[in-house]
């Protein structure tokens, strides 16, 4: 392909016409790259314009302000290799602060308009704080809930579905839990209420949205004339995967309307599939990338032994899940990894693992265990915690700095325990971070304190090539990758 051809679009529906019907808690860049952009489409194919959405900041509220400046419209660029689209979004009608108008967002979210209550508010926001609910006063996303599902209760309003979009496993339940549990403590009653009459369907969201940078709205601006210091840039696919239970009228999503998204009776192995596959993946690369000096997931996937250690752990994770119907995990592997070769999204490696104590088991910890079950190889996974004991140092091979972006393993003195590099030590630390069972196996405590060794004496990239031995195969470096182009606009 010498060149690529982007296609402008917008929706063409009559946004005043268009009613709020969803309230979304954290409309940051997944949100406005993810599920925005499927209203969106749904309202243009449908003409059903009753699903706007409301955004919901417990934030900073600059970013909503520089939004509104553009009505809430912005631009969200897809492109791969073999694609680029370049479309308007106008699904968002209004950004609220909730800090400075927490009534309003109590009525907002009481409202019988509301049908669904959406949110991305990472994992640490579904756990309340002890004494966090003050009747009136709400300071958490499940304050906030609790108090408008009273309200609802007392006026006869049907509750709303409430739908986590967070990328945790199990997000409907986490959600369910973090409600009642604020709910009990206010009022049992009304958590009897809840319990009995609101919905929370699990989740599975997929699509990369990473921060856009200075050069790609540049480039924008400069190919298409589009001048949106707002837009995104993210890739061509999407996903989202709703398990079917809601409390009442929800979209009707089907795949000729909305393409990416699936409602299904149970998440089965849908959920595990890609948070072993896929997220497991993000966080190793993203640890083994930054430790080696790079800075995005592409030129790390360039590298031919990063590459192929993202290759076998990924082939471990695909290993170790139950056949899913329907679904050929060797293809959807390959399509996983030409995810991450796409050069347009400069992916930042320091963003994957961020949070990472939060990570480890679903990602790692949880495959290894099946793995060992199966009497599967699990050198990969093993590995990858020792790289983990390396990274939460804060800093690479060459001893230049990076950010882990983990507040609870700093606060639990984790990173300056790493810091005095013994291997003793943080074997206790993933005794209570990987379980009891698994620091305690015999075959991962010999291959993690050689694997930490490797790192700390050789360098991540010198450790890779020593695991794999044989299996490092010269695969296509930098100059065989096919080059990104200039596309002309259309």
């Amino acid at each position: 392909m010498d060149a690529q051809t982007c296609n402008v679009s917008s929706s063409s529906y009559a946004k005043s016409q268009v009613r709020a019907g969803i309230a979304h808690f954290g409309p940051g860049n997944f949100h406005r790259g993810h599920f925005a952009v499927i209203m969106d489409r749904y309202m243009d194919k449908t003409g059903d314009l009753n699903w706007g959405v409301v955004g919901i900041t417990l934030r900073d509220p600059e970013k909503a302000e520089r939004l509104r400046k553009q009505d809430f419209n912005y631009h969200v660029v897809e492109r791969d290799l073999q694609e680029c689209s370049i479309r308007k979004v106008r699904s968002i009608l209004d950004i609220i602060h909730a800090p400075s108008d927490k009534k309003g967002v109590v009525e907002l979210l009481a409202s019988p308009d509301i049908k669904l209550i959406t949110m991305t508010i990472t994992q640490e926001g579904y756990r309340n704080p002890e004494g966090g609910f003050v009747p009136g006063d709400p300071t958490t996303v499940a304050g906030y809930i609790v108090q408008a599902l009273k309200l609802r209760r007392e006026r006869g309003v049907p509750p709303p579905t409430l739908m986590s979009c967070d990328n945790i496993p199990n997000n409907g339940t986490e959600l369910k839990a973090a409600v009642l549990h604020m709910a009990q403590a206010y009022d049992p009653e009304l958590a009897e209420w809840i319990g009995e009459n609101v919905r929370f369907p699990d989740t599975m969201v997929d699509r990369i949205v990473p921060v856009p940078k200075r050069e790609q709205i540049e480039w924008l601006h400069n190919q298409t004339g589009i001048d949106d210091p707002n837009a995104l840039f993210t890739e061509p696919f999407r996903q989202l995967v709703i398990q079917k239970r809601f409390s009442g009228e929800f979209p009707e999503f089907t795949p000729a309307i909305t393409p990416g998204v699936t409602v299904l009776e149970g998440m089965g192995e849908y959920e595990l599939m890609k948070i072993r596959m896929l997220n497991g993946t993000h966080f190793a690369i993203g640890m083994i990338g930054t430790l080696a000096g790079y800075k995005y997931v592409d030129e790390a996937m360039r590298d031919p032994v990063l590459r192929t250690f993202v290759e076998t752990f990924m082939t471990g994770a695909r290993k170790s899940l139950k056949p899913i119907f329907g679904v050929n995990l060797e293809d959807t592997q390959k399509r996983y990894l030409a995810r991450l070769d796409n050069p347009y999204m400069e992916d930042s490696l320091v963003r994957l693992p961020r949070n990472g104590m939060d990570k480890l088991r679903p990602r790692v910890t949880d495959t290894l265990r099946d793995l060992k079950a199966r009497d599967l190889n699990i050198d990969a996974q093993i590995f990858t915690a020792a790289a983990w004991a390396h990274y939460i140092k804060g800093y690479d091979s060459r001893h230049q700095a990076f950010d882990i972006l983990d507040p609870k393993t700093v606060n639990a003195g984790y990173q300056d325990l790493a810091r005095k590099e013994n291997v003793g030590a943080h074997l206790a630390v993933l005794r209570d971070v990987f379980g009891q069972d698994i620091a305690q196996m015999p075959e991962f405590v010999s291959k993690f304190k050689t694997y930490y060794t490797l790192i700390q004496r050789n360098g991540i990239r010198s450790a890779i090539e020593t695991l794999l031995g044989d299996n490092v195969r010269l695969l296509a470096g930098p100059d065989d990758k096919p080059k990104p182009q200039n596309p002309t606009v259309t």
